[in-house]
């Protein structure tokens, strides 16, 4: 099969393990699509520079982004220009 589940498989789940292993699927072509666009992109960067840097210059955009506190989220939702009502608020992990 194209989504290369086994036939005989597809007998023994259930529902929602059949949707859940789709979705995962979905995800990872997804994801493989996400890569294609930023290779691509990476690799026309690159071609317009006269000169490239050093690569730690270039990788520090690769870097995941700290998570926002909740007093950042908060002032970015209300950014948005719409009411925020916060029904329940989770504490922050401690830092230990």
């Amino acid at each position: 099969m194209r989504w290369g589940f086994e036939p005989d498989a597809f007998w023994k789940q259930t529902p929602a393990s059949f949707a859940a292993a789709v979705q995962g699927r979905v995800e990872a072509a997804e994801e493989a699509i996400e890569e294609s666009y930023f290779n691509a992109w990476a690799t026309e960067r690159f071609a317009r520079e006269k000169k490239l840097k050093a690569f730690q210059h270039y990788a520090a955009d690769l870097k995941p982004k700290r998570p926002k506190t909740p007093k950042e989220l908060l002032t970015m939702f209300k950014g948005f220009g719409d009411k925020v009502r916060i029904k329940r608020a989770a504490s922050a992990p401690s830092k230990s």
